[in-house]
């Protein structure tokens, strides 16, 4: 039996994992564009790790190797891959991760013995329905694609234990997959929109609205007052918040205010497992009403755990808004040179106080009366099973896990 190492290098390396790092420890790319066919003479090859180079296309060569067991070609450059795996019978791990992938062809399913596949990090939109035939899978590892959907046939890999599609935009899942009767398979569903309608598409542009770029006004310390006219503006306020008002949200030039207060758990409303992550943030005068949505993005200090949510307090009682978070403008930090802020953002319709709160993860569905399942997006684990007639009316049901935390 035999083991090649290719990567980082563009000659043969006898040694297994062999690499070079750069000074920060992070391998350095390899040289292969391309393999001799003189490869395929090696007929008891059995590991081959081809990662960290520049192959483009699969190499042909390697459909000759009957005894293969592992082959590595993560972070390469390929985008597609061959027809037939035909000729690859003693395949038991595929690392593809890292590549420019767009689709996997059906000539996937082939590999009967394969008992992982990697395929993370590239541009997947859809798999084929022939990955249903790879009954011997244990691990499926699709995180950070474009996945809309999955198959149904998914349901078929009856050897499955571990699936990770995080990082993806998948709405729903397969009801084949049997989550709910699926004890022993591990899933990994996080930062995936399940249970969110489609987005619609965005409407064309009528020929009377004509792109313009609206003015920037960078605020110091001392700064609390600035004008917003009917062209609207982007205000960047020290600490890292911004302020975006759209072109049309005055009818006139309006002198707007802003003021930060020291956090006060006494003043700011908390639920039960809620941790301040902001200073509040006052916008003024309270009164005024904006012809279109304003949007305010309050900075906030990283959260470790659940989500995070801006709520605004509008003299008389707290609300909490729907919330989007992201990273700040680039070039403009809480500090000088430093990377832009973490921002909580919520559109409203007039001024008031806000504050960035985390949060446990809240997941929520609708109950029918033909039954539903609803899955922690924080622990894949945790499955609350809805079954037929056990309600007349359709129900939102919210699922909120509060991890535990150790010190």
């Amino acid at each position: 039996m035999s083991v090649l190492s290719l990567h980082a290098c563009s000659s043969f390396d006898s040694s297994l994992g062999h690499c070079f790092h750069d000074a920060h420890g992070d391998p350095l790319p390899g040289l292969l564009t391309s393999l001799p066919p003189s490869l395929s003479s090696l007929s008891l090859l059995v590991h081959l790790d081809l990662s960290f180079n520049l192959l483009s296309s699969f190499p042909p060569c390697l459909l000759t190797l009957p005894l293969l067991s592992t082959l590595l070609l993560g972070h390469n450059h390929l985008t597609d891959l061959p027809p037939s795996f035909g000729p690859l019978p003693a395949l038991r791990y595929l690392s593809l991760l890292g590549n420019c992938l767009a689709s996997l062809p059906p000539s996937l399913g082939q590999l009967k013995t394969l008992q992982t596949l990697d395929v993370s990090y590239n541009l997947l939109e859809t798999l084929p329905e022939e990955i249903g035939a790879l009954e011997e899978l244990v691990q499926l590892e699709l995180s950070h694609n474009r996945l809309k959907r999955l198959p149904e046939t998914m349901g078929c890999l009856l050897s499955l234990r571990e699936l990770l599609i995080h990082s993806n935009d998948l709405r729903v899942l397969p009801v084949s997959l049997g989550l709910d009767k699926r004890e022993k398979l591990k899933v990994d569903i996080r930062n995936n929109p399940l249970g969110r309608p489609p987005t619609p598409p965005p409407l064309p542009p009528t020929p009377d609205q004509v792109e313009t770029r609206i003015p920037e006004i960078h605020l110091g310390l001392n700064q609390h007052r600035f004008c917003v006219s009917s062209a609207g503006c982007h205000v960047f306020l020290p600490g890292g918040a911004e302020l975006l008002f759209p072109s049309g949200c005055l009818a006139t030039t309006t002198t707007l205010q802003w003021a930060e207060r020291m956090p006060d758990r006494k003043w700011v409303w908390l639920e039960e497992h809620d941790f301040l992550l902001s200073r509040p943030l006052e916008l003024l005068p309270h009164s005024i009403a904006f012809l279109k949505p304003v949007e305010v993005c309050v900075p906030y200090h990283r959260s470790r755990r659940g989500e995070v949510v801006v709520r605004r307090f509008d003299g008389q009682q707290w609300s909490t808004l729907s919330t989007e978070t992201r990273r700040g403008s680039i070039g403009h930090s809480s500090h000088p040179g430093g990377r832009p802020a973490r921002l909580a953002c919520v559109s409203v319709g007039q001024f008031s106080w806000f504050v960035a709160v985390g949060r446990p993860v809240r997941d929520s569905c609708s109950v029918t009366p033909e039954g539903a399942l609803l899955v922690s997006r924080t622990d894949a684990g945790i499955k609350l099973t809805f079954p037929p007639d056990c309600t007349v009316q359709t129900r939102t049901i919210t699922l909120q896990v509060q991890s535990s935390i150790h010190h």
